[in-house]
């Protein structure tokens, strides 16, 4: 089973035992909680889904954001979020 079908799945069958334990609005970070949200990020197609540093590079790339900027994420990650823009937008001082 490839990794995309085990998120699939995992995302269909939620039933971690903490969850319903949890009080009303408090939503402690745990490692399972990030683990799902790396899941859900990871199976979104319809939307590119990327996060900057603080110097403004791409630290993270997921399908979506292939799909729809075009770049892989080896291609991407790492390169300023300029790269996002045309080369006179750049030169202007835009982005």
């Amino acid at each position: 089973m490839s990794r995309d079908e085990l998120d699939a799945e995992r995302l269909q069958t939620d039933t971690r035992p903490d969850a319903a334990a949890r009080a009303p609005g408090k939503a402690p970070a745990r490692e399972a909680d990030l683990d799902l949200l790396c899941a859900i990020i990871a199976n979104v197609r319809d939307y590119a889904i990327f996060a900057l540093d603080a110097t403004g590079r791409v630290v993270t790339w997921n399908p979506g954001a292939e799909a729809i900027k075009g770049w892989r994420a080896d291609e991407i990650i790492g390169q300023h979020f300029s790269a996002f823009y045309p080369p006179d937008d750049v030169l202007a001082g835009k982005p």
